[in-house]
């Protein structure tokens, strides 16, 4: 969880990048990503909530409330995200 809390110093992240990376972590989808891959996931998640997820992240910059839908939605990115990360663990550890 303190892994992607981080931030870079004068590079803020978007709160829906924020709330999305909470909700993968909370919801299992980094787990068997090693720490120090962390920041690669969210790179990815964060990469791909731009390019499949505009209009929800837009809506939860301007406060609208998240549906469990859109919550269901960010999970599955994220797990769709972390996919390839979760996949060269297992590699590494054979």
């Amino acid at each position: 969880m303190r892994e992607i809390l981080k931030q870079p110093q004068y590079k803020p992240i978007r709160v829906s990048e924020q709330i999305a990376a909470l909700l993968a972590i909370t919801a299992g989808k980094f787990d068997g990503i090693p720490t120090d891959r962390v920041r690669e996931a969210e790179q990815a998640l964060r990469k791909s909530l731009t390019e499949k997820l505009g209009d929800l992240c837009g809506r939860i910059e301007s406060g609208e409330k998240l549906s469990l839908p859109d919550r269901e939605i960010l999970v599955c990115v994220a797990d769709e995200s972390a996919q390839p990360l979760k996949g060269e663990a297992k590699r590494a550890d054979q």
